[in-house]
C-alpha cells in the first residue's frame, strides 16, 4: 500500500512536469486512446457544461487516490497515471471545453471510492455520484467508441452489481462489451495495434474486467453471457505483472497472490456453470449426466481454490489482510461458494460429493462476512431490511391509512406494506370497484386480524366524489369519530408521449385533470378529516424537475403536470405547518399507469416500503422535502442535520440566492 501511494505521488509529479513542458512548448498533452481524441458524443459537449460540476480538486483527489490504492489495485480498470492526468486536465480545462465522458468517469470513480466511506465521513454519497454519471449515458452509448466510455460503463456495472436487482447491470454490461468489440479489445490485434505496451496492457485489462462482470451477471441471472468464449484471442492476465497490478499482499508482506488473474479464472468457471447447469441444453440432461457435470465443475473449483494461498483463505483474511481489501477478497470467496451451490447443482435426494467440506467453507466465510465492519450501499432498486415494514421501529400500529389510486400498482403495494407494518386501518380509493376488491383481498392477506381493510369508490378529478369517498371511510373508523393519520396522494396518469407542437389538447387536459386537479381535490378532501399530527405523502416524479432528456422524449405533459402538482403540495405544506408533508419519486416501475414499460428498473415494493419508513419517527427530518425511494435511508439519516437545516432536497432554482 505504501509503495502504491509513493507511485501515485510520483505520477502526479511527472504529470505536473509534463504539463509544464507542454505549456512552454505551446503543445497540448494527449492521453493515448483508440480514437485519437478525448471527446465523445453525438451532441455538442458544451450543452452539458453547466451541469458538469465536481467538488474542488483538493476534495476529489484524495478519494481518487483511495480508489486507485484499493479497488483499482486489484481490479485495474484504469491506468493510475492516465486517470490522474485526465482528472487534472479536466479541472484545468476552461468551461465549455470539458469532456462529459471524462467527467462521468470521474464521478464513477468517486462513487466506487465512497462505497468504503461511512456516510458521516463524507459530504457526498455513492448514490450522488452514481446519479451524475448516469446523466450522460446517452452521449456515452451513442457517441464514438472510446476506451473511456467502456471504463465508465464497467464502473457503473460494478456499482449496480452489488444490488439484488441485476437488470441495470445486465443491460450496461451488454453495451460495454459491444463497445469493447467495436474497439477490438477481445483480440490481440485490436488491443495492441498502434499503441505502446502500457496502453495495450490497460486495454487488455479493461476487456478482462468486462469478461469477469459478464460471467458473474450471467451466472447470477441464469441468462447466457454476452461474450463468447470462442471469440476471445487474448492471453490471461500475467501472474506477475511488472507494475504489480492485481497483486494482493498479506499485511506483513510475507506472501501474495494475483487477485486479478484468480478472478478471471473463476469467471471462466462461472461461464462453465452456465453452460453445464443453466443453459437450455443442460436442462435436457438426465440425473446421471447432471452428476457428471457437477463432478466436472467441482473438480475445476477444487483446483482453483487450491491455488489460493492459506493466508488469503476466509479463515485468515481478517488477520492477514489490509481492511480495505477484505471486502473484495470476501466477495471472491462468496463467488466461489456460489458456483458450488447453484440450485440445479444439488440433487434433492443425495448430498453431493464433498458436502461436508463445503459446509465448513461456508461457515468460515460467514465468520469473515460478520467481521467486515462496513457493508457498502448503492443506488437502491429493491427493498432492503432497514426499510422493512416488519421492523419494529417502523410500526404503524394505531394509525389510519388512506391511499388514493390504491387499487393497483404502487397504491396497492403501499397498502400491503402498511398492513405488514400493523396499521389500525387501511382504506384504498379508486375508480374501478373490481380492482379495489382484488386489492382489498391482497392487503388483508398481509394484515393481521386486527387491521381494518376497506375501500371506497372515488374519482380524484371530481371534488364531490373524492370528498364523499373520504367521508364514508372515516365514518367507518373509531365509531364514526375516525381521523386520517397518513394520507398517500398517489392517483395519477401518464399521458401519451409526443412533441408539444401538434399534441392532442384533449390528452393534455386529461393529464391536468388527474395529476393536477386530482392532487388539488385530494387535498381539499383530506385536510378537514386529518388528525392533529397527520402525514401527507405525495407521489411525484423526477421528470417534473429534470431538464428535458433526449432518452425520454415527448413527456412534456407528464412533466408539466407533475411539476404543477408539486407546487400545489409545496404551498399546501407552507400553509399547514402542522401537517407533515413529503413528496416522493417512487422510481421507474412497470405498472398499469405505464404499459409501455414491461420490466421496470425498480420493484413496486421499493417505494411502498420506503414510504412506511418515511412515515416513521426516523424520517421526521424530511418534512417538506422531495425524496427518491432509491436513496439509501441510512445515508439520509447520517445527513439529517444538514438536510433539515438547508434547501437540500427542495425543488428550486439552484444558484439563485432568494
Amino acid at each position: 500500500m505504501k509503495q502504491l501511494e509513493e507511485n501515485l505521488s510520483q505520477a502526479l509529479a511527472e504529470i505536473d512536469e509534463l504539463k509544464g513542458t507542454a505549456a512552454s512548448s505551446g503543445k497540448q498533452v494527449q492521453i493515448p486512446n483508440p480514437q485519437g481524441d478525448n471527446h465523445v458524443g453525438f451532441v455538442d459537449q458544451r450543452l452539458h457544461d453547466g451541469l458538469l460540476d465536481l467538488p474542488p480538486l483538493q476534495e476529489t483527489l484524495p478519494f481518487v487516490e483511495k480508489y486507485l490504492a484499493t479497488l483499482n489495485s486489484i481490479l485495474p480498470l484504469f491506468h493510475p497515471g492516465r486517470l490522474l492526468h485526465s482528472l487534472k486536465s479536466w479541472y484545468d480545462a476552461p468551461p465549455g471545453q470539458r469532456d462529459c465522458a471524462t467527467w462521468a468517469a470521474i464521478n464513477v470513480v468517486l462513487a466506487l471510492a465512497h462505497r468504503q466511506v461511512p456516510p458521516d465521513q463524507a459530504n457526498k454519497t455513492t448514490a450522488y455520484f452514481l446519479h451524475k454519471a448516469q446523466s450522460v449515458l446517452t452521449e456515452v452509448i451513442m457517441g464514438k467508441a472510446d476506451i473511456i466510455n467502456v471504463q465508465l460503463l464497467l464502473g457503473l456495472v460494478m456499482l449496480f452489481q452489488g444490488t439484488r436487482n441485476l437488470k441495470p447491470a445486465a443491460m450496461l454490461i451488454a453495451v460495454a462489451l459491444r463497445l469493447a468489440h467495436e474497439l477490438g479489445l477481445h483480440t490481440r490485434k485490436g488491443s495492441s495495434e498502434n499503441f505502446n505496451q502500457s496502453t495495450t496492457l490497460e486495454l487488455d485489462r479493461v476487456f478482462w474486467i468486462a469478461y469477469i462482470l459478464d460471467r458473474d451477471i450471467s451466472m447470477r441471472t441464469g441468462q447466457p453471457p454476452v461474450q463468447l468464449e470462442t471469440d476471445i484471442d487474448l492471453e490471461l492476465p500475467s501472474a506477475n505483472p511488472k507494475d504489480g497490478a492485481g497483486l494482493v499482499f498479506a499485511a506483513d508482506s510475507s506472501s501474495s497472490f494475483n487477485f486479478f488473474r484468480a478472478r478471471v479464472e473463476l469467471a471462466r468457471i462461472q461461464g462453465k456453470v452456465y453452460e453445464l447447469m443453466l443453459s437450455v441444453p443442460a436442462k435436457r440432461l438426465d440425473a446421471y449426466q447432471r452428476g457428471g457435470s457437477m463432478a466436472q465443475l467441482h473438480y475445476m473449483l477444487d483446483v482453483w481454490a487450491s491455488q489460493i494461498p492459506l493466508q488469503f483463505q476466509p479463515q485468515n483474511l481478517l488477520t492477514t489482510c489490509e481492511p480495505d481489501l477484505v471486502r473484495n477478497l470476501g466477495i471472491l470467496h462468496a463467488t466461489h461458494l456460489s458456483c458450488r451451490t447453484q440450485k440445479r447443482m444439488v440433487e434433492p435426494i443425495v448430498l453431493p460429493q464433498g458436502w461436508q467440506v463445503f459446509v465448513n467453507e461456508s461457515r468460515e466465510y460467514m465468520r469473515l462476512f460478520m467481521g467486515v465492519e462496513r457493508k457498502d450501499t448503492a443506488f437502491v432498486c429493491e427493498p432492503y431490511p432497514f426499510i422493512s415494514p416488519t421492523r419494529p421501529e417502523l410500526s404503524a400500529a394505531g394509525k389510519n391509512i388512506v391511499i388514493t389510486g390504491g387499487g393497483t400498482g404502487i397504491g396497492k403495494a403501499i397498502g400491503i406494506a402498511f398492513a405488514q407494518a400493523g396499521a389500525k386501518s387501511i382504506a384504498i380509493v379508486g375508480r374501478r370497484l373490481d380492482r379495489l376488491a382484488t386489492a382489498v383481498d391482497e392487503i388483508k392477506q398481509a394484515a393481521s386480524s386486527t387491521t381494518h381493510v376497506l375501500c371506497e369508490a372515488g374519482d380524484v378529478t371530481d371534488l364531490v366524489s373524492i370528498k364523499s369517498a373520504l367521508a364514508k371511510i372515516v365514518s367507518q373508523l373509531d365509531g364514526g369519530e375516525g381521523k386520517i393519520d397518513i394520507f398517500a396522494a398517489n392517483a395519477g396518469v401518464l399521458p401519451e408521449e409526443a412533441p408539444v407542437f401538434g399534441y392532442s389538447e384533449a390528452e393534455l387536459r386529461k393529464s391536468f385533470e388527474v395529476n393536477v386537479m386530482g392532487t388539488f381535490n385530494s387535498l381539499q378532501a383530506f385536510l378537514p378529516l386529518a388528525s392533529p399530527n397527520a402525514k401527507l405523502f405525495n407521489t411525484g416524479s423526477g421528470i417534473g424537475h429534470w431538464a428535458p432528456l433526449p432518452e425520454v422524449p415527448g413527456v412534456f405533459g407528464y412533466a408539466a403536470t407533475k411539476a404543477a402538482a408539486l407546487k400545489i403540495v409545496d404551498y399546501f405544506a407552507a400553509e399547514n405547518p402542522g401537517i407533515h408533508v413529503v413528496s416522493i419519486m417512487p422510481g421507474i416501475i412497470a405498472t398499469e399507469i405505464n404499459p409501455r414499460i414491461t420490466v421496470g428498473a425498480d420493484t413496486v415494493e421499493l417505494p411502498a416500503h420506503f414510504l412506511v419508513w418515511l412515515a416513521s419517527e426516523e424520517a421526521t427530518f424530511l418534512k417538506g422535502k422531495f425524496v427518491w425511494a432509491n436513496w439509501d435511508a441510512q445515508e439520509l439519516i447520517a445527513r439529517a442535520d444538514e438536510i433539515q437545516g438547508s434547501m437540500l432536497l427542495r425543488v428550486s432554482l439552484n444558484g439563485v440566492d432568494i
